[in-house]
């Protein structure tokens, strides 16, 4: 629904009771709608679990394994997105991060249980401890300099 207000009202945007105002590029009127809570069903749960998992163990990367991982994500965003030159991929160590624990998973046939997997044991019964690692296994596509990215992400 459509919201008019006075001229000089430049927009409105908020919410009100369980309806949220958004604005729009047009300062003469702002948009209404309903708000609904979301159904909750086993999918939400489950992917809600899996990010709890993998946040709640973030901070055993050593800072040498995250700043191997920052250039990795500098150079991974570079490579095109199916071979379309208009996407691109994220630039994030995170993503990246996150890319490696479903590829050692998906290999490691423990895709399923993700949301309780220990990542370093994961790692290491895969032979994983830098980027290089993973790039010459294929669990992360190569790139320029990726020889170079020897710091390990665990301290032993």
């Amino acid at each position: 629904m459509k919201v008019i207000h006075s001229a000089i009202t430049d927009g409105l945007s908020g919410t009100t009771g369980n309806s949220v105002l958004m604005r729009t590029k047009s300062p003469k009127f702002s948009y209404l709608r309903v708000w609904r809570q979301p159904a909750r069903t086993s999918q939400n749960d489950y992917i809600g679990e899996i990010s709890k998992n993998l946040g709640s163990q973030v901070d055993i990367i050593t800072q040498e394994g995250k700043e191997d991982l920052r250039l990795y994500a500098k150079k991974y965003k570079d490579i095109p997105y199916f071979g379309d030159r208009h996407k691109v991929r994220a630039g994030n160590w995170f993503a990246v991060w996150t890319l490696l624990i479903w590829n050692v998973a998906k290999d490691a046939g423990e895709e399923d249980n993700i949301n309780a997997i220990e990542i370093k044991t994961l790692f290491s019964s895969h032979g994983i401890a830098n980027v290089k690692n993973a790039c010459d296994q294929g669990l992360l596509p190569k790139v320029d300099g990726y020889e170079e990215m020897t710091n390990d992400f665990f301290t032993v």
